[in-house]
């Protein structure tokens, strides 16, 4: 079988953490936990940890815009250090799973490659 997949592909970033490191965080940062608002977007560090902490309380995933560098580079220090890189979007997870049940051959459309 020979499939062609043209949805959206990002990357995705697995990593783990727990509540120690969370909490370690939190205070080293000086991040005040307050009411969390489902914009989608993080200006703030407030914002992401609001945002994660929302998720693992509900045990739901969520995909928020990182609005500024400074923020990108604290996650890519603090977490994506231990991060596992896949291919995500709607084409890359159809890919994943087609791969995963056998497809011969499987090939995503990426529109513009990132930088």
């Amino acid at each position: 079988m020979k499939l062609l997949c043209g949805y959206n592909v990002n990357i995705d970033a697995l990593c783990k953490v727990n509540p120690v490191q969370i909490s370690s965080l939190l205070s080293k940062t000086g991040t005040r936990i307050g009411e969390y608002r489902a914009e989608g977007s993080i200006e703030t560090l407030d914002d992401f940890f609001l945002g994660l902490l929302h998720c693992m309380e509900g045990g739901v995933g969520g995909e928020m815009l990182i609005a500024d560098k400074k923020i990108f580079d604290f996650l890519n220090r603090e977490f994506l250090k231990n991060a596992t890189l896949r291919m995500g979007g709607n084409a890359g997870n159809m890919c994943n799973a087609l791969a995963e049940l056998g497809a011969e051959f499987v090939m995503v459309s990426v529109p513009s490659l990132p930088k």
